[in-house]
């Protein structure tokens, strides 16, 4: 625990290997178990900015009904799922997951609906579900590099800027009577496909 001068609490939880990837490697071959599990809950009723790093490893993180304000996420050489199962107190402000080497799997971003959603994959790929409790607008950027994405779309929001994309089915650029939210999509592509 660290407390800023603003009074600002910061937490940090480490957890790193205690022997060597090549240690680990060998004795994963030999059918040990070498499942770690950690566990950190968060308060749903205190803002939270959350900044988490995830290397040589999985996680699966769940941060559905929490009160995130941002939320910046790295993985790298290892699979990683994120879920937002339940609508968050708060759209977010911002939440970028940036990764490489590995997989992710993304269920039902739009539950945290992020103001900003940046999706970043390379050297991997990627399973991108934004469906859910959209409340705001949000200007979505996917990029892949070296990798593929798929990405779900709700189809009860307007959604812009897919132009570059193939949708499987056609999607409404139609204005609704009732104002809805807009997805607009900023899509980069490179020795991949989303």
């Amino acid at each position: 625990l660290e407390v800023l001068p603003d009074s600002t609490w910061v937490y940090t939880v480490n957890y790193h290997r205690t022997s060597s990837g090549l240690v680990a490697f060998a004795r994963a071959i030999m059918g040990e178990e070498q499942e770690s599990r950690g566990e950190v809950s968060l308060p749903p009723d205190v803002p939270v900015v959350l900044d988490l790093d995830i290397t040589q490893g999985g996680a699966e993180v769940e941060l559905g009904g929490l009160w995130l304000t941002e939320a910046e996420i790295n993985y790298a050489q290892g699979g990683f799922e994120l879920a937002f199962s339940e609508p968050n107190r708060e759209p977010m402000k911002r939440l970028v997951v940036t990764g490489s080497m590995g997989g992710f799997e993304a269920d039902r971003l739009g539950n945290a609906s992020p103001e900003f959603l940046a999706v970043d994959c390379s050297m991997g790929g990627g399973e991108i579900d934004l469906r859910g409790q959209w409340l705001v607008n949000a200007d979505v950027s996917l990029e892949v590099s070296m990798g593929g994405m798929a990405v779900l779309v709700p189809d009860h929001l307007q959604v812009r800027g897919y132009s570059l994309l193939e949708p499987a089915r056609p999607l409404s650029d139609a204005d609704p009577e009732v104002p809805v939210p807009v997805l607009n999509l900023s899509v980069s592509q490179s020795m991949g496909e989303i």
